[in-house]
């Protein structure tokens, strides 16, 4: 498409974008021919490729301001560029190269627009000793570019505030501040536009060579599927932090890159990838599917399974089962993520800057980064117990044989659902708790009567209000389950700048990732997810801040409404709740009518025989507006599900009465509370 003699243009101000396409006129220029190549910049600082950051210009303040900061791939000093200035290049072939041909063909141009200029030095033109044009030069392999910007109005509080000052610089060439040594071609003659300036160029350009210019655009240069994709990667390039802040080019680029691959990071992935149709890498240094399918709730609702419907059971062949159902849910995660086209990466990831990722020795850059590190387990030292015998929710699934007697510290989810599988198989039970209750954040009717439930019969004792000077139960097996912290390692990487070290202070102060509404961290284009942003420590949570930060990032309304998250506890019973407890609304000072529907009177629970518990409603007494709910009995955990629908879709307690249920059914209790 380029050929002899030619001009092209564009009408784009976006300053990686033309860089892109001058460097893809330089890559492809014909031998024997010389492109010129003009185009404009938004408000832009460009710097050389050598140049330090710091001693160049103030960063912060560019983003504050929204100014473009851009590293070319030549020398240079750092100048200011906006819609004032016109910018050209001539791209040639080595052996076609002639800078002084070229200086004299922009000398040309001026003296069309009555300047009389002088080459100073190098990379200048210079009018009365101020420069109206500066010149920076480039050689890849046999291609060589020449390209410089000419002043036709310049600003010079931009300058000041843009660009910083080395004394020693400027008192070497006898002046005090930056636009001194600088002036425009519309303070010699105010008549001058870019326009004029423009045509001046193209006439001096088809002088020089004797001949008509063909003429392109830049825009259909890169309608052309190869030429378009060549440039975009490049323009990613630019635009990378790793080169603008380190010179350094990454290894991948990415419209979203996210670390961690448990069930907020891979859902996240996948939503990114089939829904947005973005560009996705995920990052895992482990097993995909996190705590939750590995050592988390996927398999100790497996263990519950198994002994609700064997009794005791083997322990060699359940460790064996489960690790078969953990393996097959790993095979299609992994599978749904090839089909979508994420690229999964293995090793730790660690965010190095600003969109920028790297893992095992690769750099990945992306427009957004999602971090989704999840959390540890909290162990702390357990008095008569050295810590090699204390097992946690990490650990006690590699247990190979079922002990006499466990104490479990900790009466929340995980601590209660392992304390219903020992107990189901036949072990002695010591729940240890801190607090009054069980299931501190739980509505406090259902955490009372599961409470009852487990300690029917001898097998669960369960001690509320233990501290941590009373004896330990005389037994060989402790299981700590009492909490976990967030994990923060995508953040500590020792060359993170300090932009990230200081978001990383003040994740470790407060314990958590702190987040904005749409997910967004304190370093800008970084989002958090999941149990590094603090409790409830959940993966269906997780998963529904993915969802709100792929919304914000793709200019879209959120669809989740964290406000209502449903938990459960798959013990026997199971309990679970969502919205606005009793105990809430009573600490608001906000009336409430209670409604509760009970298992005993459900046809389909009598026919299970698993008639204990109820369904119970939290509702507005005015309008019946229901607020939340909670469930203790048979299949709690689907059963929340209507009542999280519920409170999300604002229903009262007379729609309800409008759905016609199945019967027998256990999800035909509803009717019974309207």
């Amino acid at each position: 498409m380029i050929r002899n003699i030619c001009i092209v243009k564009t009408d784009s101000t976006d300053p990686y974008l033309n860089l892109a396409v001058e460097d893809y006129l330089t890559a492809h220029v014909p031998e024997g021919a010389c492109v010129l190549f003009l185009w404009q910049n938004e408000p832009t600082v460009v710097i050389g490729k050598n140049q330090n950051i710091e001693r160049e210009c103030p960063e912060e303040v560019l983003k504050a301001d929204g100014i473009r900061l851009v590293r070319r791939l030549s020398g240079g000093g750092a100048v200011y560029h906006d819609a004032g200035n016109l910018n050209f290049s001539f791209c040639a072939r080595e052996a076609d190269y002639d800078e002084p041909r070229q200086t004299g063909i922009v000398l040309r141009a001026l003296e069309r627009l009555g300047i009389h200029a002088e080459k100073t030095g190098r990379n200048d033109l210079t009018v009365g000793g101020r420069k109206v044009s500066g010149h920076a030069y480039r050689q890849t392999g046999d291609r060589s570019c020449h390209h410089g910007t000419l002043l036709i109005r310049t600003d010079a509080e931009a300058m000041e505030k843009y660009l910083k000052k080395d004394p020693e610089k400027l008192a070497l060439k006898g002046i005090d501040s930056i636009p001194a040594r600088v002036t425009d071609l519309q303070s010699v003659d105010p008549l001058i536009t870019v326009e004029k300036a423009q045509d001046a160029l193209e006439a001096a350009f088809e002088e020089e060579f004797g001949i008509k210019a063909e003429r392109l655009s830049a825009e259909e240069i890169m309608r052309k599927p190869e030429a378009s994709d060549e440039i975009e990667d490049f323009r990613r390039k630019l635009a990378s932090p790793s080169f603008i802040r380190k010179r350094q080019w990454p290894d991948a680029f990415y419209d979203v890159v996210v670390i961690g691959g448990g069930p907020g990071g891979y859902e996240t992935a996948l939503e990114s990838a089939r829904v947005y149709g973005k560009k996705t890498a995920l990052v895992e240094k482990e097993l995909l599917g996190g705590t939750c399918l590995n050592v988390g709730c996927v398999p100790v609702k497996a263990w519950l399974e198994e002994v609700r419907k064997n009794g005791r059971p083997d322990m060699g062949a359940l460790k064996e089962r489960t690790e078969k159902l953990a393996g097959s849910l790993r095979r299609g995660i992994e599978a749904a993520l090839h089909e979508a086209g994420v690229d999964v990466y293995r090793g730790t990831g660690q965010l190095i800057g600003r969109g920028l990722v790297r893992t095992a020795g690769t750099i990945l850059a992306a427009d957004s980064v999602i971090l989704a590190a999840g959390s540890r387990t909290d162990v702390r030292e357990i008095p008569g117990f050295s810590q090699e015998n204390v097992l946690t929710c990490d650990t006690v699934l590699s247990i190979d044989r079922l002990p006499e007697h466990i104490a479990i510290i900790g009466a929340g989810a995980a601590g209660l659902e392992y304390a219903s599988f020992f107990a189901a198989a036949g072990c002695r039970v010591t729940v240890i708790e801190k607090e009054e209750k069980i299931l501190p954040g739980a509505d406090p009717d259902i955490a009372r009567n599961l409470a009852q439930a487990l300690r029917r019969g001898d097998m669960v004792d369960i001690r509320l209000s233990v501290k941590a000077s009373d004896p330990m139960p005389d037994c060989g097996t402790v299981l700590f389950a009492s909490g976990r912290k967030p994990v923060f390692s995508p953040l500590e990487a020792e060359d993170a700048p300090e932009e990230i070290r200081a978001y990383l202070a003040r994740c470790e102060e407060e314990g958590k990732a702190p987040v904005s509404e749409t997910m967004e961290t304190d370093v800008r284009g970084v989002y958090a997810i999941g149990d590094m942003t603090g409790a409830p420590m959940l993966a269906h949570r997780a998963a529904a801040q993915g969802k709100i930060a792929l919304a914000a990032i793709c200019g879209r309304a959120p669809l989740k409404d964290l406000s209502v998250i449903p938990s459960c506890v798959y013990t026997d019973p199971q309990a679970a709740w969502t919205g606005l407890t009793e105990a809430e609304a009573r600490k608001q000072a906000k009336p409430v009518l209670i409604k509760k529907a009970y298992f005993n009177r459900n046809a389909a629970a009598l026919i299970a025989g698993r008639d204990r518990g109820f369904i119970k409603v939290v509702a507005d007494p005015m309008s019946h507006k229901i607020l939340g709910g909670a469930v203790l009995g048979p299949e709690a955990a689907e059963l929340i599900s209507l009542l999280t629908a519920a409170v999300v879709m604002k229903m009262t307690l007379e729609d309800l009465k409008k759905i016609v249920w199945p019967h027998p059914a256990l999800s035909e209790a509803l009717s019974e509370l309207s």
